[in-house]
Formats: structure tokens, sequence, C-alpha cells
């Protein structure tokens, strides 16, 4: 998180409070506070900050206040095209000139985003390529529903009926076939190389947008005034073939950058799974018992969180590194405490402390070596030195 360029004059949060901005316009809002437990209605947003260069004025609780013109064109576009009237937006509800409000407020993040009714992932703007697959997308899925496919047809003959149907859409939309492939330069297989223009969106190198995604109950992908839910992006595109189901971190650190975007989520979609799997248990009792396991004590495993995410994801603040994924490991959401007034070293020695160097909880040597360059704390000589330090300072204690 950067500093922003509005200067609303912030009043303190108590303990457990947020802001939520209620939208009355294009230009005029309210900022209030409330308490997260009293379960406010709300929507949070998961976006790019952008750039700053190109500034508008908007009116909050009738103080004037410039922010950026791609956060006010977002707004505008939640309002008018898609009724959202109340969100949660890091860039105004939260005072960024705070270091500690900062802290406060980002150690509530997970409970942020869990609590909200759905998270609106703004990918972006401009590009007629990625409206076009959005609409693509919606059609699909909503033809999908409507046509009742015949009974005698096998999973094989399913799939290529399902086929047909995709590309006269495609047709009917883009007004020519994807071109086919057996290997795209990104080193992605595919049959379809038609969905580049979305997952090379600069959204999906942000390093936020993983806790924010994966906490998320639903999340809705926009795209200027389309969206489809984020889960059926993955789904719809499996009933084409156009990418392989599995994942591994192997096939993430092989990949070329301008894949990584679609690899994002298909990562991000395991660890949704992961965290709302649900199961029915039979018992001798007359209705079955639903068990719905939530939250797991762990969200994603170290070596994935540092390997997939921290390595290869952009922050502005290389502290977020640690703590944009501070809601994904249990000793980290347990124990670490975010504080923005430490050092960059000092945050990667709080959780050097934890799990971090457990090689049985997925960490070790290695991997905290590849946060240590992640964080830009320099090269491996200087790391074994702070290590050699750090175990020497453990031994006294």
């Amino acid at each position: 998180m950067q500093c922003q360029e509005m200067r609303y004059p912030y009043k303190a949060l108590r303990s457990g409070e947020i802001r939520l901005l209620t939208i009355h316009s294009s230009s005029n809002f309210i900022l209030e506070d409330v308490c997260l437990k009293d379960d406010p209605s709300y929507i949070a947003v998961s976006y790019c900050w952008g750039l700053g260069e190109t500034l508008c004025s908007i009116q909050v609780n009738n103080h004037e206040v410039q922010l950026r013109k791609n956060i006010c064109r977002m707004i505008s576009t939640f309002y008018h095209k898609h009724q959202i009237r109340r969100v949660w937006v890091d860039m105004i509800c939260i005072d960024q000139r705070n270091e500690d409000e900062k802290s406060q407020q980002v150690a509530m993040m997970g409970e942020i985003y869990q609590r909200a009714e759905k998270v609106c992932a703004w990918i972006g703007e401009g590009d007629p390529r990625v409206a076009c697959i959005l609409d693509i997308l919606t059609e699909y899925r909503d033809r999908k529903i409507l046509e009742q496919l015949p009974a005698h047809l096998d999973a094989a003959e399913q799939l290529s009926y399902q086929r047909v149907l995709f590309r006269a859409i495609y047709l009917d939309r883009a007004g020519i076939l994807p071109s086919q492939s057996d290997l795209d330069d990104t080193g992605l297989l595919e049959e379809f190389n038609w969905l580049r223009p979305l997952y090379t969106q600069p959204y999906w190198r942000r390093v936020w947008i993983v806790q924010e995604l994966v906490l998320a109950s639903v999340v809705i992908v926009c795209y200027e005034d389309k969206s489809i839910d984020f889960d059926e992006i993955y789904g719809l595109s499996l009933d084409w073939g156009s990418f392989d189901q599995g994942f591994d971190t192997g096939c993430y650190l092989t990949s070329k950058p301008q894949s990584r975007g679609w690899i994002t989520i298909q990562a991000i979609r395991g660890h949704r799974q992961r965290r709302q799997k649900s199961s029915e248990v039979n018992v001798a009792a007359p209705h079955p018992i639903k068990v719905i396991m939530s939250e797991r004590s762990d969200v994603a495993m170290l070596d994935e969180v540092i390997e997939i995410y921290a390595r290869h994801h952009e922050c502005y603040c290389l502290k977020d590194k640690v703590y944009g994924f501070r809601e994904l490991r249990i000793q980290w959401r347990e124990s670490l405490i975010v504080d923005y007034t430490q050092s960059t070293k000092r945050v990667f020695l709080d959780v050097a402390k934890l799990d971090l160097l457990d090689q049985r909880k997925h960490g070790g040597i290695d991997v905290a070596f590849h946060l240590w360059e992640a964080m830009e704390l320099g090269d491996r000589a200087e790391f074994n030195s702070c290590m050699q330090q750090h175990f020497q300072r453990l031994s006294v204690e």
C-alpha cells in the first residue's frame, strides 16, 4: 500500500471498527464508521491501485477530495452499471498516511473480506477483447442451463455438443473463430488461445488479490459493465478443454510470465475449494448431517504461499510479501503482529521465528531464502549471515 492522494480529515477508529463508503452519485459519497461485529451490509472491492498522475475531485462527507481517476471511474461503474451502493475500498476506507491505522486495519483484512456479502474483483477497463470474453462466457453459461441435452448422449458426446455450442457463440460475438495451436508462446497447452487478454490483465499480478479472493464467500469478476462469477471462468473453460485441470508449483515456476495470470486463477480456485469444501455424512438418524468445512487451519501451504505468490506477485510495499498472506497461514494469523513501522528485514525475521524455517511445514532454508529475495533484502551471502545471527540469538534466548 502506498500514500494516497486524498486529503480527508480522518478520525481515529475504535477497536473492531472499519469505514464503509456509501455512494450517492458519481462524485458524492458518505464515509461512515461501523463495527464489523455488527455484521454491516457491504461489498468489498479487490482492484489495482493504478498510477496516480491523473486525479479527479469528489465530495466525501462534504469535504473535497482528490482521488485517482481510475478509481473514480471504477466506483462510478459500480454505482451506475452494477447497482452497488455500499463498498469497502482500502484506498478510501483506510487512512493511508497513518501507519498505525494501516497496521490495525490490515490485521482485520481477512475478516473484512470474509464478512462481505461478496467481493467484486475489478480487473480493469478499456480492452474490448476482455469485454467480449466475458460476454462469451456469460452467454455460454446461460445457454448451457437453458438447452437440455438428449438423455442418450454419453459424456464424450455431451462434451462435443457443448464445444459446438461454444464455437457458435464465439463466432457470433467475436466474428471469427479463435485460432488453434498445439503450443502457444506462453508455454501453455491450449485448444483455444483466446482467454489471454483476460488473464494478462495487471490485476492478476497483485499480491493482495490472493487473500482477498481466497477468503471471499462469493467473487464476482467485473470488467467495465460486464461481470461473471470467478469460479465459473475456470469451470466453463474446461467444457471445451482449453486448459489442463491440474496445477503444481513446478508448472508455475517454469511457465513464462505471460501465462502466470491463468495459473494464478487456477491456484486461487484450488485454494478456495480447499477452504470451502463441504461433505455430507450419513448417520443412523433419519436425516443426514451436513458438515461444512468452511475454514481449514491452513488455507495454503507455506511453500505455495511463497513460491507461487510472494515471489511472482507485485506490491507497492515489500512488507506486504508477508502481510498480504497473513490470513492464509494459521501461525501467521494467530501470532504475526502487523506493524508497518517495522523495517522490511524485521518483518521477515518475525515470520522466520514462526514456521518459515520448519521443513515439516513445507518451509525450510531454501523457501526462506526465496522470501528473502522477494522482499529484496539481499543476496545469498547476506541471507546466510542474517540466518547465522538469527540462530545465535535463538540459542542465547
